[in-house]
């Protein structure tokens, strides 16, 4: 496993991480504005899940060289 393979491992990772930190904030009642909250969850959860494919697409068509 290369590494632009690794990190985009990881950033799925970190999108899964987005995703349960965006229901947590939902559970706990804070005084937040929840349609601030889930729209920039949900945008930051995108990007990462598409930044993720994309580095290991990306290192799959090069055949493992970086």
């Amino acid at each position: 496993m290369e590494i632009k393979e690794r990190v985009g491992v990881f950033v799925l990772d970190i999108s899964k991480l987005i995703f349960g930190g965006v229901i947590l904030s939902s559970i706990v009642s804070e005084n937040i504005n929840p349609a601030v909250v889930y729209g920039l969850g949900f945008f930051f959860f995108i990007f990462t899940i598409a930044l993720g494919f994309v580095l290991i697409l990306n290192e799959e068509k090069k055949g493992g060289s970086i």
